[in-house]
Order: structure tokens, then C-alpha cells, then sequence
């Protein structure tokens, strides 16, 4: 059985528990979710005091809160076991980024960057050996009768810093592509009654290679596409043949 900490059960991190309720990525056992607020999900009290979650014995933590999450508490959880994170975007703070591989390296334990609501990252690392890396991606539909706006066009570590809620995906291609300072972003509010994509496209001598997806959120029903995310990746680590 996997000991498995959780920190955040909201729209991401609540579906997740219920997936692993419900035996669907297998053997995985929750013995703590950390919250702001306490909660009842199943069976599982969630705690609100990170001492008390962190003197459990953990094989792996998933970091599905809110940010900053993954700055307040990777470190810590990093020093213990595992750590798989959907907060990318906390990663383009160049500073977090060095502490948390010099904690990995000390500890020899990883930390898992989860792709969340897109595809292709492999082949994006691939590619981008060459040059070319540019993302469009959009935040949430814009509620008053204003159509379709760009809100943001430039680098890839401002618009985290900007937007950092909206760019994990970004963040986490840009990290594919190891090459967080030369990626482009641009940042884009859809109108009213339009869909929200997320698109990526990169481009050298080895080929180019274009990635669009449509994520679906609807909380009442427990669908996130990065909580399906997690649990496709809890699928796989108990495999002996990944792909992927």
C-alpha cells in the first residue's frame, strides 16, 4: 500500500480523493489532506495545521492547493518523499526552483511536474532542442458583455508572476522545453459564451509540433482535467510498462 498525502481537496484535489476512495488507481492509502479549512470528504477529516500533516510517514505528497502551495510547503515535503506538484507556474521563481532541486539532491527524492490540462510535452522536449517555443493560453471566460481581449504578451516568467493561476500549463512546457526565459506567451481572456483553449506550439530543425486542448471543468460533478491528470499518473506508477 502507497501512503499517500494530499495538500489542497478543492475542484483539483477533491475529485482525486474520491478516485482513490473509489480503488480506481489502485493501491494507494490516504493518510492526511492538508487544507486552509477543515472538511469532511468520505471517510477522510482533512487537518488545517501543517505540523500536525507533516509528522505523517508519507511514500509520496501531492501538491494540489492553491498557490503558493508548492513555496510554502515543497521544501518540507520534498525532504520527506515524493512530491508530484500541478503548481508549475511557482516554478518560473527562479529562487524556489534552486531550492527545491538542491532539496531533491540532498534528500534523493523527485519532484514530479504533472502536465495537467495538456499533451505533448515529451515531444515538445524533443523539439525543442531546436529553437522556436510559443504558447497562447487562456484564463477563464470573462463574465461581462467585453468579447475576446489579449491580456498579456511577453515572457513566460512575468505572466507567472502575473497570472499565477493561468500559466501552470505554460510554466510546465517551458520546463519541458528547458528553456524557461525564451518562451513566449500570450495571455488571452475569452468572450462571453466562448470556449477556453489552451494551444502550444513550437517549431526547430528537427520538425514543429502544434497541441490544442479544450479542458472541461464542471465542479458539481467532480470533472477537472487535471484531477484526471493525477489520477492517470497514480494509474502509472504502480505499471511496469509506462508510456508516457
Amino acid at each position: 500500500m502507497i501512503r499517500l498525502g494530499l495538500i489542497g481537496c478543492g475542484k483539483i484535489g477533491g475529485p482525486v480523493i474520491k478516485a482513490i476512495q473509489a480503488g480506481l488507481p489502485g493501491n494507494y492509502e490516504i493518510i492526511s489532506v492538508l487544507t486552509r479549512n477543515e472538511k469532511l470528504i468520505g471517510n477522510i477529516s482533512t487537518v488545517i495545521d501543517p505540523e500536525v500533516f507533516f509528522r505523517n510517514t508519507f511514500d509520496l505528497i501531492i501538491d494540489a492547493g492553491a498557490p503558493p502551495s508548492l513555496e510554502l510547503y515543497g521544501k518540507r515535503a520534498l525532504s520527506l518523499c515524493e512530491l508530484w506538484t500541478v503548481n508549475s507556474a511557482e516554478l518560473a521563481n527562479a529562487s524556489l526552483y534552486d531550492d527545491l532541486q538542491e532539496t531533491g539532491r540532498q534528500n534523493t527524492h523527485k519532484l514530479r511536474v504533472l502536465t495537467g490540462a495538456i499533451a505533448g510535452l515529451d515531444g515538445l522536449a524533443a523539439i525543442s532542442q531546436g529553437k522556436s517555443v510559443k504558447i497562447r493560453t487562456e484564463v477563464d471566460v470573462a463574465t461581462s458583455e467585453e468579447g475576446r481581449k489579449s491580456l498579456f504578451s511577453g515572457s513566460l516568467r512575468e505572466a507567472a508572476r502575473l497570472y499565477p493561476d493561468c500559466v501552470n500549463v505554460a510554466v510546465a512546457a517551458g520546463l519541458a522545453a528547458t528553456k524557461l526565459d525564451e518562451v513566449i506567451i500570450e495571455v488571452i481572456q475569452p468572450g462571453p459564451g466562448e470556449e477556453r483553449e489552451l494551444n502550444l506550439s513550437a517549431s526547430s530543425e528537427f520538425g514543429e509540433m502544434k497541441v490544442k486542448t479544450i479542458p472541461r471543468v464542471i465542479p458539481n460533478k467532480n470533472i477537472h482535467m487535471v484531477s484526471a491528470c493525477i489520477i492517470a499518473a497514480l494509474k502509472q506508477r504502480d505499471q511496469v510498462i509506462w508510456v508516457g
